[in-house]
């Protein structure tokens, strides 16, 4: 199919049927949305373009002009990936976290990096990153689009991928799992679903053990990109029902047996993801219609959450 831009290419990624998750004689189907299909490899090619779009609207960015960003890993691939193609700067604001295949994405686009040492009170780096980026915006022709705070990451998910999963099985969804992030999906995609399906589905988000968005104690842990040391403005608590906690061990441990068992290469927030699902479905569970966003593909990892040193 002939596209015009690369940006024709973001979103109406599939959702397909997960076999080793669904079982027939309970009619209970799982679905997982492929969002490593868009052309950054993950979800965050959604809310990066209508971040700059809206910028632009706003005419608060021009060609040319620098944006700068705090990222642990794919908002900075598609800022870099788009930022390329629209001839803007790009400063990436990482940390030691960051996977090293992230940061050499990131300059193959032409974006610059920063790492950030420092940590917050709480142990992690987000705060430090994001307060740097306001900072440095601060200067003529520099611009911080915030994604933790800033609704267009709501409203791109609203009105994407919200309305594909709610098109492609006729708003019958009975559960939505998504990993909490920084907030924008899962908010965007259930403000949807709550508004359109007739029955409002349950609303499932999944963070690592050690966030605090769901409150508790902070501590350490190896997702990535997913999980924050604080509770950022695009995560609304009304939108969501249920909130679980995933640790590494079962969250890798899934992507494995996925890769295996459904031959998708997922990353970690995808594998906390389709954790919850034995969370969820319990004996008495029938006739439903599951659907877990899988927001990147594993093959960024493919050195530590598949490597033999993780098992």
């Amino acid at each position: 199919m002939l596209k015009k831009s690369l940006f024709e290419c973001i979103g109406n990624t599939p959702l397909v049927k997960l076999n080793t998750f669904s079982c027939t004689a309970r009619n209970i189907n799982v679905f997982g949305k492929i969002e490593y299909l868009n052309p950054g490899l993950s979800v965050k090619d959604r809310a990066a373009l209508r971040l700059i779009e809206d910028a632009e609207k706003r005419n608060l960015i021009k060609s040319g002009d620098t944006i700068i960003e705090s990222t642990s890993g794919n908002m900075g691939h598609s800022l870099a990936m788009i930022c390329a193609i629209k001839k803007y700067n790009l400063i990436c604001l990482v940390d030691p976290k960051t996977p090293e295949i992230n940061i050499a994405i990131y300059k193959a686009y032409g974006a610059e990096v920063i790492v950030i040492n420092e940590k917050d009170k709480n142990g992690g780096y987000q705060k430090i990153r994001i307060e740097k980026a306001k900072e440095l915006s601060r200067k003529k022709g520099f611009y911080n689009l915030n994604q933790y705070s800033n609704p267009s990451c709501i409203d791109a998910n609203y009105d994407t991928a919200g309305q594909e999963i709610f098109s492609e099985l006729n708003g019958k969804i009975d559960i939505l799992i998504a990993s909490v992030s920084t907030g924008g999906h899962i908010s965007g995609i259930s403000k949807y679903l709550k508004n359109k399906c007739e029955t409002k589905p349950k609303i499932v988000g999944v963070e690592p053990v050690g966030s605090v968005i769901f409150g508790g104690t902070p501590g350490p842990y190896k997702q990535n990109g997913t999980g924050l040391s604080f509770v950022p403005g695009n995560y609304i608590p009304d939108l969501i029902d249920i909130n679980l906690k995933c640790s590494d061990f079962d969250a890798f441990s899934t992507c494995r047996n996925v890769a295996i068992h459904e031959g998708l290469l997922v990353g970690g927030s995808s594998g906390s993801v389709l954790w919850a699902i034995s969370r969820l479905v319990n004996p008495d569970v029938k006739n439903c219609n599951i659907v877990c966003i899988l927001p990147d593909s594993g093959i960024k990892y493919i050195n530590t959450i598949y490597s033999s040193n993780n098992k």
